[in-house]
């Protein structure tokens, strides 16, 4: 099962506290793609990668608590090694067993709706659902033969909003090859209103937690389920 994660030297703490939550949870062997820093993490079969150069991307710039390390992830098809990858942002932590993501079918890219994806698909006239890139499943053989690059270039033309750096230029570019995952393997520590009946469910047994926003598990007290987090969490790393 290889997962791709991306980080930077002040989040690589974060990101060891998602692949700990991984090899708790899951029996098969994992093998974790880090791209942006590198770190020691016992027990765990890792490979590192360096930044890439995201000043390609000439109208995608940080905002507020998204740095451009976010957009490392679109690098993942030039790892000519990996046919298939699941992209888990650091801010989360995993409670089921990642194997069953990993045996979810993908034609090019997976991902969960976003819980305000309406809003978010307005801002740049897109039809069709609108996921969060927070956890994608990316079928990398399929995506190579797509004109990938041009198609993820194409969104720096300076005509669309990407306040959501990445994420928007994935349902952007890829718009119509998206398939939906199921909710529990995205779910928003934020409670939204008018969010979906399966959305709610998933609140009930979520498999993946995401705490999206500025208010992360670090620097904010109290969030829900911030004790699954700390399960995972050890300071002296």
């Amino acid at each position: 099962i290889n997962i791709l994660m991306t980080t930077d030297f002040n989040y690589a703490p974060y990101c060891k506290v998602v692949m700990k939550s991984i090899l708790t949870n899951t029996k098969e062997d994992v093998h974790f793609h880090i791209i942006g820093s590198t770190f020691t993490i016992p027990n765990a079969h890792v490979t590192f990668y360096k930044e890439p150069d995201t000043s390609i991307f000439k109208c995608t710039f940080q905002r507020g608590h998204i740095n451009m390390s976010a957009c490392y992830r679109l690098f993942a098809p030039y790892i000519k090694s990996l046919h298939k990858v699941i992209y888990i942002d650091v801010d989360t932590v995993v409670l089921g067993d990642i194997k069953e993501l990993w045996d979810t079918d993908v034609e090019y890219i997976g991902g969960v709706l976003d819980p305000v994806w309406e809003h978010n698909a307005n801002k740049n006239n897109l039809k069709g659902y609108y996921i969060n890139s927070g956890v994608l499943i990316m079928n990398l053989d399929n995506l190579r033969k797509l004109p990938y690059m041009k198609m993820i270039m194409d969104t720096q033309t300076g005509e669309y909003n990407l306040s959501l750096l990445d994420q928007d230029i994935i349902n952007i570019a890829f718009h119509d090859k998206i398939q939906l995952l199921p909710c529990e393997w995205n779910v928003y520590s934020k409670s939204y209103e008018d969010i979906t009946k399966e959305m709610k469910e998933a609140r009930r047994a979520p498999k993946l937690i995401h705490w999206c926003g500025s208010e992360k598990p670090w620097n904010t007290k109290g969030l829900w389920k911030h004790e699954e987090w700390n399960k995972y969490y050890c300071k002296e790393t």
